[in-house]
């Protein structure tokens, strides 16, 4: 292991934890305490939400009429959260059976034509689609020619030019990108619940928190804002409690976790745990395992085969999910060792960028994003990794690396026929014969800075229980957008024989004055510190940690160097 001390920087302003942590963060101590505690006065009226009420008339005028309802479930999370609670209102709160829905295959978005025929088949009145939808004028105008209307209930960005303006008399379009909305950082999940919270209410009834845990779980797994969104704070509180948790998919989730009524998701809960094995049934499930996922979400009770015996809807998805998702990992591992060894036969792994043309296609599609990831860890610079079509156009996963907007750095050389998503993490198609210009560009223009690891206090030996318990509680204020703090204690000597194992991978260190864990340890790894040394020996150590109540432990090793 390299040496963490000459990686990291001290990114300290005061002595004092707290106030040092919140500055950083540009938050004040009545900003971060109105995130954690953010209530209902933060949630924004529907009246800023144009065509709700256009909406909540199709919707009603459907069921009035007895008309046909499908639903287009997106190839996301939040598309599954989405469409999962929009079917749960119309079927469960408003007892209307006549509502089916429409799963894409693969990581498809939004409405596909080749569902048209099945809509038609079925005798569809209503599309509803949710978390999508808002930039298909062209299939949606195919839609509506066939007499069907078009619900949609959607968050991406928006340009409502000429081709709405053909079919806006049968499109309902509610989307909290138009203009006229203030959270523009909810989820398609978070916008669904609001649409449909007012469509209840409009019949006098009241769903109440009935869905948050759902709109909670969107916002972390599409990483909505968590940093200026106090709305987006408030679904996640409310949302996040166990006692709250109704969703029968997430209650199977809690009830794995033993999760008590007392606890609540946390934000990592949502994105490490729940997540990954919905969009690992989504990325690499099969048709069955998509259709028993939402199921799952949407509380069908019966019983379902599985291994010889039947158990319920919500428990098989979290076992298939969870296989998937370890399957997952397992091949992003492999890919991307096949992958390194080529590149180094190559010679290129030295290039400010590096690029794998996968001319073969032994690279599933569904695995290219997270072979990116594996791949940017290792080489800690811009991935670019995509296939070879006939006509000579690579397109694939983009991985940007530290601070730079690889996106725009690659929209600047005027070679890529697109670039599509994120600063750091989108979808490319360059012409085979730009490469090595583009190429040529990095290496000439761009210089890769090698991480720093910033720390906010370095400690010697011994850490104040104080500062951990200030840092402790704000455990709850970390998200994507707002990194929990790391810290270095230098020095910390601990006796072998008091080291204790914890289940297969977790390792607990204490002494007199300090107390600390790391998780998924290998037993390499272990092995490699504590080397031929007895019982009654000592082994001292640098740990990079968090502060974080974990399973009752509130020092976390995120990395160690032994000290010889």
């Amino acid at each position: 292991m390299e040496d963490i001390r000459n990686k990291v920087f001290l990114n300290s302003l005061s002595e004092d934890v707290e106030k040092n942590m919140l500055e950083i963060r540009d938050l004040t101590k009545k900003e971060a305490l109105s995130l954690l505690l953010a209530g209902g006065e933060f949630e924004e009226s529907v009246e800023h939400y144009k065509n709700l009420n256009k909406g909540i008339d199709f919707l009603l005028n459907a069921m009035a009429n007895d008309e046909n309802i499908s639903i287009q479930v997106d190839s996301d999370a939040d598309g599954y959260f989405s469409g999962s609670l929009v079917y749960q209102v119309i079927y469960d709160d408003f007892e209307y059976e006549n509502v089916t829905f429409i799963l894409n295959e693969g990581r498809e978005h939004g409405f596909q034509l080749r569902n048209l025929d099945t809509l038609i088949e079925n005798d569809i009145k209503l599309l509803i689609i949710p978390d999508g939808g808002s930039v298909e004028f062209e299939p949606l105008k195919q839609v509506t020619d066939k007499g069907i209307k078009v619900l949609i209930l959607d968050h991406h960005i928006i340009e409502i030019g000429e081709e709405l303006k053909e079919i806006e008399e049968n499109v309902a379009l509610i989307n909290n990108q138009d203009g006229s909305v203030e959270n523009i950082y909810l989820s398609g999940c978070g916008v669904s619940y609001k649409f449909c919270k007012e469509l209840v209410e409009c019949c006098e009834g009241a769903i109440e928190n009935k869905y948050l845990d759902l709109v909670a779980a969107s916002l972390i797994s599409d990483m909505c804002d968590m940093k200026y969104s106090y709305e987006n704070r408030y679904y996640l509180n409310i949302g996040s409690k166990i006692e709250n948790i109704t969703n029968p998919f997430l209650t199977e989730m809690a009830r794995s976790m033993k999760k008590s009524k007392k606890d609540r998701f946390s934000i990592e809960d949502f994105g490490f745990s729940i997540a990954p094995i919905i969009n690992a049934t989504i990325r690499i499930g099969k048709k069955e395992d998509k259709e028993n996922l939402f199921n799952a979400l949407i509380g069908v009770n019966d019983l379902i085969a599985h291994r010889g015996k039947a158990i319920s809807y919500p428990s098989k998805a979290r076992l298939i999910g969870a296989n998937l998702q370890k399957k997952q990992k397992e091949g992003k591992v492999k890919i991307a060792e096949m992958i390194k060894k080529e590149i180094e036969e190559e010679g290129s792994q030295n290039n400010t960028v590096i690029i794998y043309i996968d001319r073969e296609k032994k690279i599933d599609k569904s695995l290219r994003g997270l072979t990116c990831n594996q791949l940017l860890d290792y080489y800690e610079r811009p991935i670019l990794l995509g296939s070879i079509d006939k006509n000579g156009f690579i397109s694939g996963s983009a991985r940007g690396y530290g601070e730079m907007d690889f996106k725009d750095i690659c929209e600047r050389t005027g070679l890529f026929e697109y670039t599509k998503g994120h600063d750091n993490s989108f979808g490319f198609s360059i012409e085979e014969g730009k490469v090595e210009e583009f190429l040529k560009y990095v290496n000439d223009n761009i210089t890769i800075k090698e991480k720093s690891i910033n720390v906010e206090k370095i400690y010697d030996e011994f850490v104040p229980k104080d500062d951990v318990k200030k840092i402790v509680s704000y455990e709850n204020l970390w998200s994507h957008d707002i990194k929990p703090p790391l810290y270095l204690i230098k020095n910390a000597m601990f006796k072998v024989g008091d080291i204790k194992k914890i289940g297969n991978s977790t390792y607990e260190f204490e002494n007199k004055d300090i107390k600390i864990t790391k998780y998924f340890c290998s037993k390499k790894a272990f092995e490699e510190l504590v080397e031929e040394k007895q019982d009654n020996d000592y082994v001292t150590l640098d740990a990079l940690v968090e502060f974080r109540y974990k399973f009752g432990r509130k020092i976390i090793i995120k990395d160690w160097e032994k000290i010889k």
